[in-house]
């Protein structure tokens, strides 16, 4: 069985009595890529820049190339020296998934598979306006916040955080975060 190191030049020599011959052959012996360098998983926020490395080592060089869920990776350049580097300036939700490096030569491809998750900072959709209640009648203040994570809502007055009691309901709908205060007074 041939091994990467049976590469080489070898020569045929032939001689007797009347002279002497020689032919020389040159050897090549593919080897199926081998990852000397594995992408790694990932998490980044948005708008942040990432990189995704891979190399591969075989006979001829193999040639790196990505996907992103099964889907070939657009404007990524060739592959060097078996060594393919996927970068993203500025990562969006559409950038998140699966991403496979798939080198390859004449003897065989390998897979190496990574994941990328792009946290989305919390964003306020809907928040109320401030307002004016006569004292003993109820109000209702809501909050929509989104993000990825799901972020966590919270609310305070004055600096003190806001529980559930006899007079305020807190309700948690997801993203939809509702205060409700009944009309027994202020909030103390």
């Amino acid at each position: 069985m041939l091994m990467a190191s049976d590469t080489g030049l070898y020569i045929c020599l032939v001689t007797n009595a009347a002279g002497r011959l020689y032919r020389e052959v040159a050897v090549v012996v593919q080897v199926p890529p081998r990852f000397s360098v594995l992408p790694r998983t990932q998490q980044v926020t948005r708008g942040d820049r990432f990189e995704l490395d891979c190399e591969a080592v075989g006979t001829p060089v193999p040639t790196i190339r990505w996907l992103l869920n099964g889907t070939q990776v657009a404007g990524v350049g060739q592959s060097r020296g078996g060594r393919g580097v996927l970068v993203v300036e500025k990562a969006a939700k559409t950038d998140e998934g699966t991403y496979t490096c798939i080198a390859e030569n004449a003897a065989g491809h390998r897979k190496a598979v990574a994941g990328v998750r792009v946290k989305v900072p919390p964003v306020i959709m809907y928040a109320p306006e401030e307002m004016t209640v006569l004292e003993l009648n109820a109000v209702t203040l809501t909050c929509v916040a989104e993000g990825d994570p799901a972020p966590a809502t919270t609310w305070t007055k004055e600096g003190h955080s806001v529980h559930s009691s006899d007079r305020v309901h807190l309700m948690d709908n997801g993203s939809l975060v509702r205060i409700r205060i009944f009309a027994l007074g202020g909030i103390s």
